[in-house]
């Protein structure tokens, strides 16, 4: 032992303590940053009921931006397919405008599309997809009536097999 180290006793601890401190800081570390450490000490100081409008409110955002992002992705594979539709609409492509349809669920089978070709359109910027569960609806011109409210006419899309079909239904607004 040195004059420093027994001045000093700290410091004379060698390499395996050195190890061994470093080890508990990152153990200490890792658990003092965990997200459910983090959000249990915020939540400690607060009444329960408020506890669990939080993480209720916590748990909703998770699955809303869940279901967000998955829609999103639904609607660029439907824009992609309306986009191919409406140029073979156009080209009076019928082998792929036949295969990008859906055989109409009355079993009738007819599909105007010339209906199409009038209330539909190419899409831009402004034109929206929304989806719901196996359903979509491609709104080429989007309006907003006082502003506010989205309309416009709507083209219908099932989704069959895991593929997006075009039914020929059209909302008109």
């Amino acid at each position: 032992m040195t004059a420093l180290s027994r001045q000093f006793p700290e410091l004379s601890v060698g390499l395996e303590g050195i190890k061994q401190r470093i080890r508990a800081f990152g153990k200490l570390v890792s658990v003092a940053l965990s997200p459910y450490s983090l959000v249990m000490r915020f939540l400690k100081g607060l009444p329960k009921p408020v506890c669990v409008v939080l993480m209720l409110f916590g748990v909703l955002v998770i699955t809303g931006t869940w279901i967000l992002l998955r829609n999103q992705r639904e609607a660029q594979s439907i824009r992609q397919r309306y986009e191919v539709f409406w140029k073979a609409l156009n080209d009076e492509d019928e082998a792929v405008t036949e295969a990008l349809m859906a055989r109409v669920a009355d079993g009738s089978g007819f599909v105007n599309l010339e209906w199409i070709r009038n209330y539909g359109g190419p899409l831009d910027e402004k034109s929206r997809v929304q989806v719901s569960g196996s359903t979509a609806w491609v709104v080429p011109y989007p309006i907003y009536h006082f502003g506010v409210l989205p309309g416009g006419d709507c083209i219908a899309a099932i989704k069959v097999d895991g593929e997006w079909f075009f039914t020929g239904r059209i909302t008109i607004d």
